[in-house]
């Protein structure tokens, strides 16, 4: 028997239906790659944007950076203040320029007789009597800055003993100054004290008894 050359095949696309294509298993789709990738990138940068904002770096981890004590207490300090750093301000204290008074003290006793006093400045005098005296009494006239001398002399009648002095108040720091002092025994005598200002200011003294 003589053999029948094959049929030739017909050429693509004609003749029958196009073979089946093939499915690729695990490889997902080209659209869903795109948007997974420009889905990470975002993330991406969300992340470091926030990382930034906080004073991190890219990777940082941990506790974010402690300030050193010194800064921290002047942050509070600032914070307590208001926000002004500088220091508060206080009015200065009124000093005394000169003294407010001066006295004359008087002390002993006499038990007859009494005393003769006369006390003050050149310019403001006065005179008292006291019939005895067992103890202390005081005189004060005001500061004077006209004044040339401030004194005192109390006259034993008869018998007795006494000590006299000049005190000056509120000189600073505000204490008294005694700047003349005397004494004076039996009947007739006269305990006396004397003393002058240097200047108007009162502030320095010269004794004179």
């Amino acid at each position: 028997m003589s053999q029948q050359p094959p049929e030739p095949s017909p050429p693509p696309g004609y003749g029958g239906p196009p073979p089946p294509r093939k499915k690729r298993h695990g490889v997902p789709n080209r659209g869903i790659l795109l948007g997974i990738g420009i889905l990470g990138i975002g993330t991406f940068i969300v992340i470091i944007g926030s990382t930034l904002g906080r004073g991190g770096g890219v990777g940082y981890s941990g506790s974010p950076p402690i300030a050193s004590a010194s800064s921290a207490f002047a942050s509070s300090a600032d914070a307590a203040a208001g926000g002004d750093s500088a220091p508060p301000t206080t009015s200065p204290q009124t000093l005394q320029t000169s003294p407010t008074a001066v006295e004359f003290i008087i002390a002993g006793y006499s038990s007859s007789g009494g005393l003769k006093i006369n006390y003050g400045s050149n310019r403001n005098a006065h005179a008292a009597h006291l019939p005895h005296i067992n103890g202390t009494v005081t005189y004060s006239v005001p500061f004077d800055p006209n004044a040339q001398y401030y004194a005192v002399n109390a006259q034993i009648v008869r018998d007795g003993h006494l000590t006299c002095e000049i005190v000056v108040i509120g000189l600073p720091p505000a204490k008294p100054l005694t700047v003349s002092r005397g004494s004076a025994s039996g009947g007739g005598a006269i305990c006396s004290a004397r003393a002058a200002p240097s200047d108007s200011s009162g502030l320095s003294w010269q004794n004179e008894h």
